[in-house]
């Protein structure tokens, strides 16, 4: 899903017959998403929920969502369209909105083999005359996460080739997430619960993840065997990735949850509809690297706001008492980096800011440095990871060892 392509295809509605289909040309790149290019047009279709075409290799295409955004008249007699698609299922037809139904997704996230660091399965033996290699696949995890879904942690190799001039020879490992349902579970539930899975990468790593790959497997007829489907959709962010993405470089990596990841991940689950507004505001902060300061901060203050009053007092409660009662839950594990002298003028602080940034307040917001607006919100950045990973029920000595150990921090520790 992070590599761009085109494929030229015959495309029908599924109520029309294939003979009656339109040539057109498919497209698709990461950050602007699905194009269909038809050289001809459907009668009175504006809209479709559900498209269907042939691409080359006989591969069965459904793009659901589409809606015309651009028409030409070359001639008289011809007529060209563009329709923007939401997504694109690659490997099968489905007939409506109802019929995405699956039994499996299977995904790769960006920077999920550098979180797992699952190198067990490589054994390298090196002197100056010889190397010897030696690799076994690790065994798949396998983590109920409720009586009817399922999360595997499933590593992939690929390779070594074997050429007639034999330069290199490499032994690449992949590792997926399978998503698994006891019954067909319909796409829109298995996004919700894949986005879900990466705002808990984002939040441990404390970095931009993306969908790099995306595979949902239903079962056909009587078959045992799961037929997949290749999926693409618009990605709204894709980061300049690090070629590796170091334990120090992130706040939470496998390794120091491996032991309680089972309870951890169930418990992130359990909570995903009370985390959904909070959350999504402090996740966002990490998909928009071009905004400005202004606005992380106050996303971070809605993220705040919002998390107090979903988990601590959903009453009336004025601002400056909700971040002070958030910030003092988890003191002990971020003041040692953070070590705020006064938690009532720290929120005092923020509330300020945050007034005048919301009511643009022409007489005092322009007296507001930048860089203070940037350390309020590297703070609440901080804090607020802590909240959220604490709620799931993260070790709080564990979270304060990696906080002074990850070099994420260390501009807050040092002040610089």
């Amino acid at each position: 899903m992070d590599k761009s392509f085109e494929h030229k295809g015959i495309w029908h509605l599924p109520s029309q017959d294939r003979k009656d289909g339109v040539a057109g040309i498919l497209k698709f790149q990461p950050n602007k998403g699905l194009t269909l290019e038809l050289i001809g047009t459907f009668k009175n279709q504006d809209e479709c929920e559900i498209l269907w075409g042939i691409i080359e290799s006989d591969k069965a295409v459904t793009l659901y969502n589409s809606f015309i955004t651009k028409k030409n008249n070359i001639l008289s007699q011809l007529e060209t369209v563009i329709y923007t698609c939401n997504v694109a299922l690659i490997g099968g037809w489905f007939n409506d909105k109802n019929d995405l139904k699956f039994n499996k997704a299977s995904v790769s996230y960006s920077h999920l083999d550098d979180w797992l660091n699952i190198s067990s399965g490589f054994k390298i033996k090196h002197d100056k005359i010889k190397t010897q290699i030696e690799y076994e696949l690790p065994e798949f995890q396998k983590f109920p996460i409720t009586t009817d879904f399922n999360l595997t942690i499933n590593p992939t190799a690929k390779g070594p080739a074997l050429r007639l001039v034999q330069k290199d020879m490499s032994i690449i490992q992949k590792i997926y997430l399978n998503f698994e349902t006891s019954r067909k579970t319909h796409f829109d539930k298995y996004l919700s619960k894949i986005f879900h899975f990466q705002n808990f990468l984002t939040l441990v790593t404390q970095q931009s993840i993306f969908v790099k790959e995306l595979s949902l497997f239903f079962k056909v007829a009587d078959n045992k065997e799961l037929h997949e489907t290749k999926v693409f959709f618009q990605l709204t962010h894709i980061p300049e990735l690090k070629e590796e993405l170091m334990p120090f470089d992130m706040l939470l990596p496998y390794k120091d949850l491996r032991e309680n990841f089972e309870t951890i991940i169930q418990k992130w689950y359990s909570l995903e509809t009370k985390l959904e507004t909070s959350l999504h505001q402090y996740t966002s902060i990490f998909y928009a690297p071009f905004s400005y300061v202004t606005d992380r901060f106050l996303n971070l203050c809605r993220a705040m706001e919002a998390y107090h009053r979903d988990f601590i007092n959903n009453g009336t409660v004025h601002f400056i008492k909700r971040c002070e009662e958030v910030v003092r839950n988890n003191s002990n594990v971020h003041n040692s980096t953070l070590k705020i002298p006064s938690i009532p003028i720290f929120a005092k602080n923020v509330k300020n800011f945050r007034n005048d940034f919301t009511h643009s307040n022409p007489l005092t917001a322009k007296n507001k440095k930048y860089l203070k607006t940037h350390k309020l919100s590297e703070y609440l950045k901080l804090i607020m990871a802590c909240t959220f990973l604490i709620e799931t029920g993260i070790d709080r000595t564990v979270l304060k060892k990696n906080i002074k150990n990850s070099r994420l921090y260390t501009h807050l520790r040092y002040k610089l």
